[in-house]
């Protein structure tokens, strides 16, 4: 029997283990995770750009979180978690409107929904998110 090479793709798409590496806590998190039970899907189905966001985010020193698709859900790095304080690691992969609860009718909704309907992204410098 004749074994796939590297070079050859995986005939049910890239693999976590193919581009996501390293990323400290939350890279494990990321990989360990039941993602199948969110609307991202499976973390195999993944779209190219949300890997290559993953891959820039994880590694990344700066406090970093996103939230992605309509259902905004949170994705973040070892650098962000004391900004989730008692929430980590439980936001990882919930919605933001359910991460953020408390902020989201004081402004988190509009904010998102400019997000959503522009595709722009926010500067959340004054945000305590």
């Amino acid at each position: 029997m004749t074994q796939p090479s590297p070079d050859t793709p995986n005939a049910n798409g890239p693999q976590a283990h193919d581009w996501l590496t390293g990323g400290g806590e939350l890279g494990e998190l990321i990989r360990g995770y039941d993602w199948s039970q969110t609307s991202l899907g499976p973390i195999e189905s993944w779209p190219q750009s949300l890997r290559s966001a993953v891959s820039i985010l994880l590694p990344s020193k700066a406090q970093i979180a996103m939230f992605w698709g309509p259902d905004l859900i949170t994705l973040y790095n070892d650098a962000y978690r004391p900004v989730l304080g008692d929430k980590h690691p439980n936001a990882l992969g919930k919605s933001g409107r359910e991460v953020w609860s408390e902020l989201w009718e004081t402004g988190l909704r509009s904010l998102f929904a400019g997000v959503l309907q522009t595709g722009e992204a926010f500067w959340a410098s004054d945000w305590p998110f």
